[in-house]
């Protein structure tokens, strides 16, 4: 019901060792808080989203009406977001960063009556229409796309799940649980639930991580090294398992895997959830480096995606 979805392969054996392996789908977002009379909607942020790249967005309404052509679609209704002209702001308005409440997203209704038509209430929610580039840069080798954070760790998780032997994980008594988390940019719910519900004895869970090079003006000296292009990034930190990280670097070291590491605090992402949230799971973190994180034109670097999806395959076919 929070809206997690899970897939399972391997043992059915009752002893059989539990893996999880995880990222979260969901993405930063608007809610509709108001509808004037003019048919204009007042929002407000789900998530952390920076104010200062929004004004001047193409938006999609998540409307309550079921799309004709597409019956399992509900109908998005495209909008933008405006914004009053620079030549007719104040010196001291060019200044600020418009808040939420002097924000509208304008859908090109003229009445309250016909935002409701297309089923559009308070309440509804408001995504980033979707500009995704999957051969970015001068040697193709980028993706370019708003909510990278996180479905770029659902696609690394997913292909490691789709790549793994059936028969090693029933030779070796493993099952393998595969989950699409909800709701980790407003608390880290679906984290919480899940692990709950699945009592792991091992889990790796996926989200993007920063990208520290001189290019991107975050601090290297407080987050370490970490750069598009060179690898996986494995995460220390009270909220991750010293010797699953060692198993996990073992295993890179012995396929030759480029990976990177760092040293986060505990509390910022699910793998902290599900660590406190299961009886007893040696939990890892795995990051995949990011650029212009939190806006609509996040980037990754494909090998660093490959490699991550890599290692979590081959840590369960090799060192269970």
């Amino acid at each position: 019901n929070i809206g997690n979805l899970y897939f399972e392969k391997g043992s059915n054996d009752e002893n059989a060792v539990k893996i999880f392996i995880s990222a979260h789908y969901d993405e930063n977002a608007l809610q509709v808080v108001k509808i004037t009379n003019e048919g204009l909607l007042h929002i407000v942020n789900l998530g952390g989203l920076d104010r200062k790249t929004i004004e001047g967005s193409h938006v999609f309404v998540i409307s309550d009406n079921w799309d004709t052509d597409n019956v399992t679609q509900k109908k998005l209704i495209p909008g933008i977001i405006g914004k009053k002209p620079i030549h007719k702001e104040t010196n001291d308005e060019r200044e600020k960063v418009d808040e939420y409440d002097k924000m509208l997203v304008d859908i090109g209704a003229s009445s309250k009556e016909e935002v409701a038509e297309l089923g559009i209430h308070i309440g509804s929610v408001i995504v980033f229409k979707k500009d995704i580039n999957m051969a970015f840069g001068t040697k193709k080798d980028r993706i370019v796309a708003n909510a990278l954070d996180d479905k770029i760790g659902i696609f690394a998780v997913t292909s490691a799940f789709n790549e793994l032997d059936e028969s090693i994980l029933s030779a070796k008594k493993i099952k393998v649980i595969l989950g699409w988390l909800s709701q980790e940019e407003v608390g880290l719910r679906g984290a919480m639930i899940a692990s709950n519900r699945i009592q792991p004895d091992i889990s790796i869970d996926v989200d993007v991580t920063f990208d520290t090079s001189k290019c991107t003006a975050i601090s290297n000296e407080k987050h370490g090294d970490m750069e598009l292009g060179k690898g996986v990034v494995i995460e220390y930190g009270p909220h991750t398992n010293y010797t699953l990280i060692g198993d996990l670097k073992d295993v890179a070291n012995k396929f030759a895997l480029p990976y990177q590491e760092s040293v986060a605090k505990a509390g910022g992402n699910n793998c902290s959830a599900i660590q406190l949230n299961s009886k007893d799971c040696a939990t890892a973190h795995l990051g995949i480096p990011l650029r212009n994180m939190h806006t609509q034109v996040e980037m990754v670097h494909k090998d660093d995606v490959n490699a991550c999806a890599d290692l979590i395959k081959l840590y369960i076919e090799n060192m269970i």
